[in-house]
């Protein structure tokens, strides 16, 4: 159940504003369409969302070295990237100290969302980026924080993506890509309108060779969505697609990684879904003042997953997942005491069905593994999450806000099938663990922000914030073992400063300058199980939580001589990223981009013909501390090249109309 009131002052004039954000493509735009998994009816102006929220467009989506979801967010103040599944297409992405990653067992508090439909795993929470149509998402939204807008799961940050409709220009173009690891990207693109009717139709095909042995991926999606708009009604139905095989290679032990840094000890690692999703979208007003909105959908997606094991039998899980659910949700906006006001009331369900089976592989003979306990129950989780806010405006220029929310998430199936040390699972089993059950992961979060207009050509922006959460379940693994559990431990904390600075001059020079300080520490002390002797890990209050960057630092410049050719260039630098025994003292990747375009006209259509080039490099510098004083350091270099053609026809015509 969903209840929302906004109410605000007179509105200061945002237009200007709206038709700068159009000329330029920015990362934060003073006014924003702040959404819940649907949008709302309105488009709030920046100056009444107090929280910080980043909005990408199509433009910054579209450089051909984006992979996936989690590339394209990079650029944004704080948000750093892991790679634990050796592939470009499985990263884990870290945002205020919070994870959102296809890893299961990693304490996920992301939810992702695309055209409303939730894209987190009901199985770990667990998001699957491959899975992602990248190429056909038309804006991006990350609403930083806790958010009772987004439900269950949101602690760190919500991401909301909604795709492309067709638009009133015909369009067909074409991609090919390639680059190193033997990459190869192939798409087709066709788009358009037919009054009141609108089209938009992708195919996609990715394949690399990967740059560790062994590692070879292969992607196909499809995504289609048509639309119509008649009479104030407003709705869309897509249809999306996707079928890919991705090989895997796990970490390696440092001694490996100064002979052969592209070994895997694990070859024959592999992730292979197939997804099928459908999404409808209604809006239709009621009245000058009321909208009513509908949305249901349908999501199926089978896996398997193979693991090579070193010290226990190989494993295969083959996993179907079916979803089904629905909204409905009422917004009304009109003026009170002579002041704008918002209220919007919905409500959502959603119905999950998972099927699981879990073989061992053992001298050439497969077995399936049973559990024949009983091993039934139910587990109830509500809360009541309150948001709270202000925003303080003395000019159009310079803006404060400060807010409280809360967030919630309930153990997850997973996480409830493998409660504890008498239930570790080898991989996903079916039935619920017996008690105790895991506790409930809460979080309150404190925050307070700017945002500063003080000259045309410059956009600063800062945030505070402190996190603290209660019961956070982490996944453990007992010694000599492949098999995990979970726990609750106890308090944690996050906490940080989130700074970013954007300047441009015109159409020719555009950078930009990010800077993020993250403490994420555990507030109690607690033992955690561990796969090195002796089995047990004493962890002090005020340790720090791993593989999370204390500070990070992004930076980049774009410079446009001509109308026809872009230069580009981005740094990005992590330090101290904290591990058990290790501090990965600095990661730094620096890329250029330089790209041609060159447009004309062919049998009086227009066409345009885009040529691009990208490189990137990645060092990794890392420290190994000992308790009797010695240190040990390695240095590593990954370089990538990527090269693209896409070819754009629009068709000129009248509007054609049924």
């Amino acid at each position: 159940m969903l209840l929302i009131f906004v109410a605000a002052g007179p509105a200061l004039p945002a237009e200007r504003l709206g038709e700068a954000a159009r000329d330029e493509p920015v990362i934060q735009l003073p006014p924003v369409q702040v959404t819940a998994p649907a949008p709302l009816p309105e488009t709030l102006p920046r100056h009444w969302v107090p929280g910080a929220v980043d909005i990408l467009d199509r433009t910054e989506i579209g450089p051909p070295r984006r992979s996936v979801l989690p590339d394209v967010l990079e650029r944004l103040p704080g948000v750093s990237l892991q790679n634990e599944q050796g592939n470009p297409f499985q990263p884990t992405l870290t945002l205020r100290g919070f994870v959102v990653s296809p890893v299961t067992g990693l304490p996920q508090g992301v939810s992702v969302f695309l055209d409303g439909v939730r894209l987190n795993e009901p199985t770990a929470e667990e998001v699957n980026f491959d899975l992602i149509p990248l190429e056909a998402v038309d804006r991006i939204e990350v609403i930083r924080g806790p958010s009772v807008l987004f439900g269950r799961n949101t602690l760190g940050a919500a991401i909301s993506l909604t795709t492309r409709r067709g638009e009133e220009r015909r369009e067909i173009g074409t991609e090919v890509s390639g680059g190193s690891f033997g990459r190869l990207n192939t798409r087709l693109l066709l788009s358009g309108e037919a009054r009141p009717f609108d089209y938009y139709l992708s195919l996609t095909g990715i394949r690399e060779d990967g740059y560790r042995d062994d590692t070879e991926s292969r992607l196909a999606r499809a995504f289609a969505k048509v639309g119509v708009r008649a009479a104030g009604l407003d709705a869309t139905l897509s249809y999306q697609y996707g079928n890919n095989r991705i090989k895997q290679a796990g970490s390696l032990p440092q001694s490996e990684l100064g002979r052969d840094r592209r070994a895997n000890f694990t070859a024959g690692d592999f992730f292979a879904p197939e997804l099928h999703l459908a999404i409808l979208n209604v809006s239709y007003p009621v009245g000058e003042s009321v909208t009513v909105e509908g949305h249901a959908f349908v999501r199926a997606l089978s896996t398997e997953q193979f693991n090579v094991n070193l010290i226990a039998a190989n494993t295969r899980l083959l996993n179907s997942t079916v979803s089904t659910g629905g909204r409905l949700q009422a917004s009304h906006r009109d003026t009170v005491l002579g002041q704008d006001n918002v209220m919007i009331l919905g409500a959502e369900y959603a119905r999950t069905r998972v099927t699981s089976r879990t073989f061992e592989e053992s001298g050439g003979t497969e077995s399936l593994e049973a559990d024949l306990a009983d091993r039934g129950g139910a587990h109830d989780f509500n809360r009541l999450n309150p948001r709270v806010g202000i925003n303080v405006n003395p000019s159009e220029h310079l803006g404060f806000f400060a807010s409280y929310s809360g967030g919630f998430r309930a153990p997850a199936f997973l996480e409830l099938t493998c409660a504890g040390p008498g239930a570790v699972c080898p991989g996903l089993q079916v039935g619920v663990a017996p008690d105790p059950p895991l506790k409930a992961v809460t979080a309150r979060n404190y925050e307070v922000g700017m945002d500063a207009h003080p000259f045309t050509w410059l956009d600063v922006h800062a945030t505070v914030y402190r996190t603290d959460v209660s019961d956070d379940i982490f996944s453990v693994s007992p010694t000599g073992t492949t098999g995990v559990f979970f726990q609750n431990v106890g308090q944690t904390r996050r906490e940080g400063v989130e700074v970013g600075v954007r300047g441009r001059t015109g159409a020719v020079l555009e950078s930009y300058v990010n800077y993020a300080y993250t403490r994420a520490t555990f507030q109690e002390s607690i033992d955690l199980a561990t796969p090195l002797p002796p089995g047990v890990r004493f962890v002090a209050a005020g340790s720090s939580l791993p593989l999370v960057p204390r500070h990070r630092l992004n930076a980049g410049l774009a410079y446009r001589p001509w109308h026809w050719l872009t230069l580009s260039t981005e740094q990005f630098n992590v330090n101290l990223i904290a591990a058990n025994t290790r501090l990965l003292n600095s990661t730094v990747s620096t890329g250029g981009r330089l790209q041609a375009s060159h447009r004309d006209t062919v049998l009086g259509q227009d066409n345009v013909m885009i040529l691009g080039a990208e490189y990137a490099r990645t060092r990794v510098t890392s420290r190994t501390f000992e308790e009797s004083g010695g240190t040990e350091s390695l240095e590593a270099d990954l370089a990538d090249l990527l090269y693209a053609l896409r070819h754009d026809f629009t068709v000129r015509s009248r509007p054609f109309s049924f």
